[in-house]
């Protein structure tokens, strides 16, 4: 397993290329929250016709939230970070 932060909002053409002449047969998104799920889809088109591409989203009533706005999940922690990785969705 091997983990790499995009350190922006976005994987650019750089970043997909080497993901995909990697030949990586798995990709997680994990970008802050506020981060839309569209923006996800159409930055990682490409992508996802090469690998699997799953989201880290945290999906819950806002009062019940687990991420703050600004905030990706490996700010809470270990234990919030897995939680949100389970719940992961294919894109």
């Amino acid at each position: 397993d091997y983990a790499v932060a995009a350190e922006t909002s976005c994987l650019n053409d750089e970043q997909i290329r080497i993901l995909i002449q990697m030949q990586i047969k798995e990709v997680t998104i994990a970008f802050d929250s506020d981060v839309t799920l569209k923006s996800i889809r159409d930055n990682t088109e490409l992508l996802r016709k090469f690998t699997n591409v799953y989201v880290i989203k945290d999906r819950r009533a806002k009062k019940d939230r687990l991420l703050g706005e600004k905030e990706a999940p490996v700010d809470r922690g270990r234990k919030v970070f897995e939680m949100l990785l389970e719940e992961r969705r294919k894109l």
